[in-house]
């Protein structure tokens, strides 16, 4: 059985290093990739009009700096539907070197109320850190947690 996924990233500095994150823990993955949070809307809930539901991924991935449509409104949306409110999520911010206390907890608030599982990383950092949040999410738990430098903590 195929493992789907969904990855909106508009980096493809970051592009490379998710697919190979994603690729380690899950080998059979498919990955579609989209560059804004329009169109990861669009592909989670309009793709035709004479198509049924669309089918979900099993996974999301989201840069949290989304074009024109932010990361937050489409986990927002994909919370309230039925179809995707338990798909696990991950969404990448920038690194923590240059996030302040109030910044962390305005993401820490976010990242709860939207049951998504966060990681702050350097580039460097980046594919080890999906294949680890990847171990976690699609392991059977639906953790919530917050990832900082190596590694995932939940």
């Amino acid at each position: 059985m195929t493992f789907h996924v969904l990855v909106a990233e508009p980096s493809n500095e970051n592009w490379a290093s998710i697919t190979t994150g994603i690729k380690r823990c899950r080998p059979d993955a498919s990955i579609l990739r989209v560059k804004d949070g329009e169109q990861a809307a669009r592909f989670l809930f309009f793709r035709g009009l004479f198509s049924d539901e669309p089918e979900s991924p099993d996974l999301v991935v989201l840069a949290a700096e989304l074009p024109f449509f932010p990361a937050d409104a489409v986990v927002a949306r994909m919370r309230q539907h039925a179809r995707t409110h338990l798909t696990p999520t991950i969404v990448i911010w920038g690194s923590a070197d240059h996030e302040d206390a109030a910044s962390a907890t305005k993401r820490r608030q976010w990242l709860g109320r939207h049951q998504a599982l966060s990681i702050i990383s350097g580039k460097d950092e980046l594919g080890s850190e999906i294949t680890e949040a990847v171990k976690l999410l699609c392991g059977g738990s639906a953790a919530v947690g917050d990832a900082r430098g190596s590694g995932v903590h939940a």
